[in-house]
């Protein structure tokens, strides 16, 4: 007959309590049958430990793999990749509790457990995530101790504190491997999406589709700069540009795409315009640097940690250049990435905002900057040819409707009414009221009707400051749009009309300039965000976002460049042979130290409520002249006291038969009896007098 081996109550307890927290934060990113099963395996294997159920037999554990890969199968469509391979680990985590036949068996739970524990990092390194991975691996390795531990031993917590405090040892040494253990790069990249709903720009503008976005107090990235940080009016992070226009929505143009499927199949494709961008920017950086950076063009050098958006786009200021190699430039000068960004990306850029580009328009973005569908808005174009006529130049023009938004009573608010089909008419003639989308788009109306090239770039304007890093963060309510228009001469220039109906917008931010209908961040009760002013709560949270950034900075962003910095700071130069030494010593080191403390660390001797008592009542009768003899045992003890002092017999007699009784006998049919016989002993010892 084969013996079945009945793990220890208290490693089940924490190995079960391990399998739901390790699971946890996948829940969200595998199918919700796979969570049932894993609450089915758990409720099973208690059954089985209480002795009510048994274990599967072969040919039922067979049927549940089976229909365990066919359910994987259908909602990943795949066995390979990261979700399907996380969903699989689970699948075999949550089935190894139903043979867990012997001691072995039980060890492979808990190795499954650690790997279930680091599948969470491929989809987050957050601070939060990885203090809960370090709760998990604690709660994991008390199972581990468990295992090795009696089967009488019922002490959970005092496990857990075992396991807290091997991982604390391990903390100097894992340290030291942090830092120089060489970090290589991977020879796979991970980038996939997740079940998580990102919130972001979309490659088409309908007015009143960035006021929603705006709502939203979520971050979209924060920007370090190597100098100090530009006044607010210059952070203007183009993101997307809109060419196509219907009538009510704009849209992204195809230019980008054509371009490059023209290059694909066409060899001879020629990107001048790009080695022309690059030599006019090298040229300008170059002139600007031995300038020491001129105030009307300066040079911005920023780092940027930008949140997952589950799309390609790029944040940078006008006109960028990057180094990073799976960024793409494209023909608007704006950044792409080689794939859609579902996890937190880093990367340096720099921009020369006012770099003169497309100083000859070509003939196929003059088409798309000027085109207008027919018999759309018609009032708009009526006012716009006779506006054009009065003036004399297109800057004229530009400043006649700027002037028009400024003077007459137009109101910048989240709360727009609703347009129709002809929206520029409505908004620009009736409602007068709206968001950056509709001053952006009005304005691009007005001037394609005189067909003067303009496009709108939808993106981000200003941040908020933190002082304590001396970065900038950028929520996805600082989203803004505003417009680009060609100018002979000049190139593209950038115009915000927004900026002519609420200068606070651009100068202080989207909530100044919605003070006074207080509708910033209102359907966002408890956002954080939605409280900045408050000065408790904007140090708090300024203080608890520098953690955030220092942790992504400092930890998560510790790659080889970084460690090589650090690794030449404090050695000299970069060689493995030095790394190898560093790691032996600091090893050495380590161990040497956690050695003499538990070599000189002494046991802690636990007196019992008795001992204590009695030895209280030694001291009461040593200051009385009667001290006790070194080996004399109670019973002589309480004899000598009593011939001496005849008058402290009964008390004396009483604490020593006491004492006696609780110390050294079995006289107590439980715990309550002996709880009553030291409560005597105490009120005994207190009778005695000083004499």
């Amino acid at each position: 007959m084969k013996i079945i081996y009945q793990i220890p109550r208290n490693s089940l307890v924490w190995l079960l309590t391990a399998q739901v927290a390790v699971i946890a934060p996948h829940v969200s990113r595998i199918p919700w049958w796979l969570t049932v099963i894993s609450l089915a395996c758990t409720y099973w294997r208690i059954q089985v430990f209480r002795g009510l159920w048994r274990f599967p037999g072969k040919l039922l554990r067979f049927a549940f793999v089976l229909i365990g890969a066919a359910g994987v199968l259908y909602s990943f469509g795949t066995f390979l990749g990261a979700l399907a391979g996380v969903a699989l680990l689970i699948l075999a985590f949550s089935f190894k509790l139903l043979e867990m036949h012997t001691l072995r068996d039980a060890y492979i739970v808990v190795l499954l457990s650690y790997f279930v524990i680091a599948m969470n990092f491929l989809f987050s390194q957050s601070m939060s995530h990885a203090f809960y991975g370090a709760v998990c691996f604690v709660i994991v390795t008390s199972a581990l101790l468990g295992l090795n531990q009696s089967r009488s031993h019922w002490q959970p917590f005092r496990t857990f504190k075992t396991a807290g405090l091997i991982i604390l040892q391990s903390i100097p040494l894992m340290i030291v491997l942090f830092i120089l253990v060489p970090r290589f790069g991977p020879l796979w990249t991970l980038n996939f999406s997740s079940a998580n709903a990102y919130t972001g720009l979309s490659e088409s503008m309908t007015p009143g589709d960035i006021a929603r976005l705006s709502k939203s107090p979520k971050l979209a990235f924060r920007a370090s700069f190597d100098q100090d940080i530009p006044e607010n009016q210059q952070l203007y992070w183009r993101t997307l540009i809109l060419y196509d226009f219907d009538g009510r929505t704009w849209r992204t143009s195809s230019v980008n795409d054509q371009s490059k499927k023209d290059s694909q199949n066409q060899p001879q494709y020629s990107f001048q315009w790009l080695h022309d961008y690059q030599k006019h920017f090298n040229q300008n950086n170059n002139t600007l640097n031995t300038n020491r950076r001129s105030k009307n063009r300066p040079i911005y050098n920023y780092q940027v940690i930008m949140e997952p958006t589950g799309q390609n786009y790029i944040f940078a200021l006008d006109m960028p250049l990057s180094e990073k190699g799976d960024f793409i430039l494209t023909r608007d000068y704006l950044l792409r990435n080689n794939e859609s960004i579902y996890q937190r990306l880093d990367y340096s850029v720099m921009s020369i905002p006012g770099l003169e580009t497309d100083i000859e328009l070509p003939a196929n973005l003059r088409k798309m900057a000027t085109s207008l569908p027919e018999n759309s808005n018609r009032r708009s174009r009526a006012l716009a040819h006779q506006w054009r006529a009065d003036v004399d130049t297109d800057e004229e023009y530009i400043k006649k409707i700027l002037n028009w938004f400024n003077q007459k009573n137009f109101v910048y608010t989240l709360r727009p009414p609703l347009l129709g089909r002809h929206s520029v008419d409505e908004f620009f003639f009736d409602t007068q009221r709206g968001f950056c989308a509709h001053y952006a788009g009005a304005f691009a109306f007005l001037l394609r009707s005189v067909n003067i090239p303009v496009r709108i770039v939808t993106g981000y304007q200003g941040g908020e400051v933190n002082s304590l890093g001396n970065y900038v963060l950028v929520h996805q309510f600082d989203a803004h749009a505003w417009a680009e228009v060609w100018l002979k001469g000049r190139g593209w220039v950038r115009f915000d009309p927004t900026g002519a109906v609420s200068p606070l917008r651009v100068e202080r931010g989207v909530e100044d300039a919605l003070r006074s209908e207080e509708s910033f961040l209102e359907d966002s009760f408890f956002a954080a965000s939605r409280y900045r002013k408050i000065p408790l709560i904007g140090l708090i949270r300024l203080r608890l976002d520098y953690i955030n950034y220092l942790w992504h900075t400092k930890i998560v962003g510790y790659q080889s460049e970084q460690q090589f910095n650090l690794i030449t700071k404090w050695l000299g130069i970069y060689s493995y042979k030095k790394i190898a030494l560093a790691l032996v010593f600091s090893g050495i080191v380590i161990m040497g130290i956690l050695a003499l403390i538990l070599f000189f660390k002494r046991p802690i001797r636990k007196t019992d409520p008795a001992t204590k008592l009695y030895l209280k009542f030694c001291k009461k009768l040593q200051r009385a002249g009667f001290p006790r003899f070194p080996g004399e045992s109670p019973q002589d003890y309480s004899q000598r006291v009593s011939k001496a002092k005849p008058n402290l017999k009964s008390t004396v007699e009483s604490v020593t038969t006491l004492y006696i009784a609780i110390a050294y006998s079995n006289t107590f049919k439980n715990e309550n009896q002996r709880h009553e016989a030291i409560n005597s002993l105490n009120k005994a010892v207190r009778k005695v007098q000083r004499s």
